[in-house]
């Protein structure tokens, strides 16, 4: 299943990401990740979408981001991207793409905002770069963990399942649900809604298609 035209709904929370280019790094110096998330931070507040949660690996970006307009979420990825690729660029007196192609999108009900959000933040430890999410310098974990303060993050309500600021660094620790994994996984990759049926339900009135996964190959007789 090829990925869809991609459809953003308003005040509803969207996983993005993007990667390098060949899958190649994007982030070279603490510098070049500490410019990235200044220009982030312009960029949402200039055109109102809040930041949920980020985290940059070394060659690719993840976040979790509510646009307030239809247009919010390219207002911001696509001049923070061009910029920060010219950023690189002008650096390594390289010339051509850093990113590969577009943003993926993917809107996310309440309780996948949450698998989505701890998802985001465990990806340091998934890679092996660190044993504990809170202590990865460059996502949003250990701001949510009341280590560290950040001007970038919006404020979260309690979740339905009660993490707050004092048991984040507990919540972090457990691994999400493998199903729930995979699906966040795909569905990034196709640019579907992650959310029950009648989320979905009520995202398709509004996109007037179809935001289902349906599965390749010959249907069944």
């Amino acid at each position: 299943m090829p990925r869809l035209a991609r459809t953003v709904f308003t005040d509803i929370p969207h996983h993005i990401t993007q990667r390098g280019n060949r899958r190649e790094d994007v982030f070279f110096t603490d510098e070049d990740r500490l410019i990235y998330l200044e220009w982030l931070k312009f960029y949402c507040e200039k055109y109102n979408v809040s930041i949920l949660a980020y985290c940059l690996m070394t060659n690719h970006v993840h976040l979790v981001l509510t646009p307030h307009s239809k247009d919010g979420l390219q207002q911001v990825l696509k001049p923070l991207h061009m910029r920060y690729s010219q950023h690189i660029n002008k650096v390594k007196g390289w010339k051509g793409h850093l990113w590969q192609g577009r943003f993926f999108s993917s809107p996310l009900d309440e309780p996948y905002t949450w698998s989505t959000i701890r998802y985001v933040e465990r990806n340091p430890v998934q890679a092996g770069m660190t044993t504990k999410s809170e202590d990865y310098q460059w996502s949003s974990a250990a701001a949510h963990c009341g280590m560290r303060t950040s001007s970038l993050l919006a404020k979260l309500p309690i979740s339905l399942n009660g993490v707050s600021q004092d048991k984040w660094a507990e919540w972090l620790s457990l691994v999400e649900n493998s199903d729930v994994t995979n699906i966040i996984q795909r569905n990034i990759e196709k640019g579907l809604p992650c959310g029950s049926d009648n989320f979905i339900d009520q995202l398709e009135i509004v996109a007037k298609r179809s935001l289902r996964y349906k599965p390749q190959g010959r249907p069944s007789k």
